[in-house]
């Protein structure tokens, strides 16, 4: 059973939905109360009824890969002419979307290089308790973030033609909040280094954090932040245009 998701809504009835017995004493800043709403620490308040709206609800840990590290995983790109077109690409790119039939945010990851892609790499952000299905209702807002510092070289020499692609070129800007799509695979973040020199290696270069949240009534989760992050990573994408795997700049 859950509680409802509109109306009015009172703490004897959170109380009960938690486990209490109707009509004996209770709290809002009760641990049982508190932990049926993603356990809200003690020290969150004030906190709106509202926010107990089809509660039970949580959301899980930020998801990682192989080692315990956090998602996207961010190796070295390197990218190469391996078709022989003249033509050295490497890129990264990441997009996130909300598969509200699963409860879940998806995380997809591709690496290219040499115009040759990897597999695209999946990992969820899941969470429990529909009320959080922004598709079935308007309580709660998905919200997906990246801050990135990165520098982009040139090494190409004036004959031939380099270029960069960075998540700004797709309308995605450094350090905004942007709803998580539900059809497409948005926001999408991505860097790629083009060129036709073979000889010398261009390179995008820097790091890149990630953030998501839900927000419920205005409060931003989880908690205490308010987000969740894939903390500070490295990023390094370089390409020229030879036949033969290129070695980091």
């Amino acid at each position: 059973m859950t509680l409802q998701t509109s109306g009015s809504i009172s703490l004897n009835e959170i109380h009960t939905e938690a486990g209490g017995t109707s009509g004996t004493q209770a709290s809002i800043n009760d641990s049982d109360i508190r932990g049926i709403a993603n356990n809200i620490p003690s020290s969150h308040s004030p906190m709106p009824f509202s926010f107990w709206y089809g509660a039970p609800f949580s959301l899980s840990s930020y998801p990682t890969g192989a080692g315990g590290v956090k998602e996207p995983t961010l190796p070295n790109v390197s990218g190469y002419d391996r078709n022989g077109d003249g033509i050295g690409e490497a890129t990264f790119e990441f997009g996130i979307k909300h598969d509200t039939a699963n409860n879940r945010i998806e995380f997809r990851q591709k690496k290219v290089t040499g115009l040759n892609a990897t597999s695209f790499e999946y990992d969820y952000y899941t969470y429990t308790g529909n009320v959080l299905d922004n598709v079935n209702n308007s309580l709660a807002d998905w919200e997906f973030r990246a801050v990135w510092s990165v520098t982009e070289t040139d090494a190409s020499s004036s004959s031939y033609t380099t270029t960069f692609t960075t998540p700004d070129d797709n309308g995605f800007s450094s350090g905004t909040w942007y709803n998580i799509s539900t059809t497409t695979y948005s926001p999408y973040y991505e860097w790629t280094v083009s060129t036709t020199d073979p000889l010398n290696t261009s390179e995008i270069e820097g790091t890149v954090t990630f953030y998501i949240r839900c927000t419920k009534s205005g409060i931003a989760m989880p908690f205490a932040n308010g987000y969740d992050d894939s903390g500070l990573k490295s990023l390094d994408v370089y390409a020229n245009a030879g036949s033969v795997p290129v070695i980091e700049p």
